[in-house]
């Protein structure tokens, strides 16, 4: 599963640091170690995050991709205990492990629909091909790392025939999960499968979403000086229109009679006495200069994100929930529980890359609202204290959701459902408000150990299985589940630094970017 948090650190500032704060989201600038918050004063009040590590990380996002990894490692060291007296972990917490993945497609949908709605529109191919390429960079190698260590283990462990030969082929590709009867050597990297199709096609579902999630706005005109120059005063500048004139192009006739307006009403240093003859003389020159500057300057780009349409947002967040549910309510429906039992059938619903994408649909919509401006200016106030009330209710939801994830995973039959994508509405909701970085839930994964294990979630979620594996028929406690933590976490650890960063850093400079975006941190700008 590829994270793109760390991309949240590469992008310049420089430009955002020069719009109105009210329009940037107040996210992390600093790089110092993380600091424990300073306890809340009262009741309502809640901890402020410590966002420091990397520039622009959103910190209680990253230390959730680690307690994700953590909870797919309990369902697996539970599930291959040898034991069924002496559990790892206790059943009842690591049953539903496998809502993780579905949290982690909405994470990922989230941070790719919130980079590009403040850096890229993704409207050109070499912007399209950038993207796909840091996307690749950051998850073949490791992925590739992954299989060289897994293959070796499952074929001295569990045996690989010559019915896997075809999946093991196109295994390197993503591909091996396109076809279900070829998924039983799928393990993890199913899930990668279904990123890399994620990846391909994210570029026409952010320009499919966008315009019908968020109202278009254009920058506001630029004031001009009595020569017909644009304005470098800032004093001068005209102030942002409102909602109806925002999606509305700038005419010469409205040029024109600002001007004239301004000449009326400001006496010439010339004649102090005649300031409208003065103005209605030169009326005839600023309509000429007025046409000429309008004519040279050059279209106003359409910016989305001045707003959201909540009403479109939760429809479609309606439509895409049931259209996650539909397959697995189909095959249920015809199959009753006995469906699970048949390995065709559950590989073609849990494993399918077109079925499970559409979770990644979830997280492109909230990540679009995450990134408007009302929803940056409300996290401004709530982090100020301006919301103490709204931060208490988003702790007590967050927690419902957790119970609930919790207690579903008890029955047989609803787990499966929501392993296979009933859960996508709470998943983006929660990457939702975690993203706001307040709250009691939010301090709490911004504690640094959770934090480290989240830079290494994605290396720790594909090497996890290996080491399970190489302890199987051995698994017989706390001892060798800490075990098989510790020795996953040393060797995801090691693949981070030694094959993911130097790998990412060399594909990126051998093939440079070609796309012309501006990284814009102010979705004012």
């Amino acid at each position: 599963m590829q994270f793109e948090l760390r991309e949240l650190g590469n992008a310049s500032r420089s430009e955002g640091n020069k719009a109105d704060s009210s329009h940037v989201d107040p996210l992390p600038t600093t790089d110092s170690p993380n600091v424990p918050p300073t306890a809340p004063t009262t009741a309502n009040s809640a901890p402020q995050v410590s966002r420091t590590t990397t520039r622009r990380e959103i910190v209680p996002l990253t230390a959730l991709r680690g307690i994700l990894a953590l909870w797919v490692w309990a369902l697996h060291v539970t599930n291959w205990n040898a034991s069924e007296d002496i559990r790892t972990v206790p059943h009842f917490l690591a049953a539903n492990g496998r809502v993780s993945v579905t949290v982690f497609f909405a994470l990922s949908g989230f941070l790719m629909a919130y980079l590009a709605q403040q850096e890229c529109d993704l409207e050109t191919a070499p912007c399209v091909h950038h993207f796909r390429m840091k996307r690749v960079a950051r998850i073949v190698p490791t992925y590739w790392t992954a299989l060289f260590i897994a293959v070796p283990v499952y074929a001295a462990i569990r045996g690989i025939g010559p019915q896997h030969t075809f999946s093991l082929v196109l295994m390197p590709f993503g591909l091996h999960t396109w076809i279900p009867v070829l998924s039983q050597t799928a393990n993890e990297t199913w899930s990668i499968a279904a990123e890399l199709f994620f990846y391909f096609v994210f570029p026409y579902l952010f320009r499919f979403f966008r315009p019908r999630i968020l109202t278009a706005y254009k920058s506001a005109p630029r004031a001009f000086t009595s020569d017909g120059l644009p304005s470098e005063d800032p004093k001068n500048q005209t102030s942002e229109r409102s909602d109806n004139d925002l999606v509305s192009t700038t005419s010469s006739k409205e040029i024109t009679v600002v001007l004239m307006t301004e000449a009326l009403d400001s006496p010439s240093s010339n004649n102090m006495e005649t300031p409208a003859q003065n103005a209605i003389e030169e009326t005839h020159g600023l309509v000429g200069s007025s046409l000429e500057v309008e004519s040279q300057q050059p279209p106003v780009p359409v910016r989305y994100g001045n707003n959201v349409n909540w009403k479109a947002f939760i429809g479609w967040a309606i439509v895409i929930q049931v259209l996650t549910l539909l397959p697995v309510m189909f095959v249920y429906l015809a199959f009753g529980l006995e469906w699970v039992e048949y390995p065709t059938v559950w590989r073609a619903l849990y494993f399918s890359p077109p079925l499970r994408h559409v979770e990644f649909w979830m997280g492109i919509l909230v990540g679009l609202a995450r990134a408007s401006r009302p929803v940056q200016q409300w996290v401004e106030e709530a982090r100020s204290g301006k919301h103490p009330n709204a931060v208490v209710g988003i702790d007590i939801l967050l927690l419902s959701i957790l119970v609930g994830a919790v207690a579903m995973g008890q029955d047989y039959a609803l787990v499966h459902i929501i392993a296979c994508g009933g859960f996508c509405a709470f998943a983006a909701t929660v990457v939702f408000f975690l993203s706001m970085e307040v709250g009691w839930f939010a301090w709490i994964l911004s504690q640094t150990p959770l934090v480290h294990l989240g830079r290494i979630s994605y290396q720790y979620y594909l090497v996890h299985t290996s080491v399970i594996l190489l302890f199987q028929g051995h698994m017989d406690g706390w001892v060798t589940g800490v075990a098989t933590f510790a020795l996953s976490a040393i060797v995801a650890a090691a693949i981070h630094l030694y094959v993911e960063k130097p790998c990412y850093k060399l594909i990126m400079k051998r093939w440079p970017s070609k796309c012309a975006c501006a990284v814009r941190t102010s979705l004012g700008k």
